[in-house]
């Protein structure tokens, strides 16, 4: 119930009495960091598992590939790389499909704005040329 109010500190406190904790638990917790942006904290939580299920590495790849794809839209393409780099399990095709359209894409933008930045300087050279 913290956890999905944004109350982490009593979520983590709740977390640390419970005895026996479960694959839900974990998850959840771990869930929880991720959607924050926590992934440190999240990492710390997928490392203390002793057992890990198909939905506690769907939460992981979930939050990686969130990242990736943040890192890649700012522009911080060796971040989003560094990232996919430290992932504790095998990247999918998917994250480098995700990254290399971040590439593709900041490759046009930096294009366009060095064609932008030519065409601006040779008017301005020709509009000074024929202005005298």
């Amino acid at each position: 119930m913290y956890t999905k109010c944004g109350d982490l500190q009593n979520a983590e406190s709740v977390f640390s009495l419970i005895s026996e904790r479960g694959t839900v638990s974990w998850t959840s917790m771990i869930t929880a960091y991720s959607q924050v942006g926590n992934i440190t904290k999240a990492r710390q939580f997928f490392d203390g598992m002793a057992t890990r299920n198909v939905i506690t590495w769907k939460a992981m790849l979930g939050h990686f590939s969130c990242m990736v794809d943040l890192l890649g839209r700012a522009g911080h393409l060796v971040e989003a790389k560094n990232l996919i780099d430290k992932m504790p399990m095998k990247p999918t095709a998917k994250f480098g499909e995700l990254f290399l359209a971040h590439v593709r894409y900041m490759a046009t933008m930096s294009l366009k704005n060095w064609q932008r930045n030519t065409c601006s300087s040779w008017a301005r050279l020709i509009l000074e040329a024929t202005c005298f």
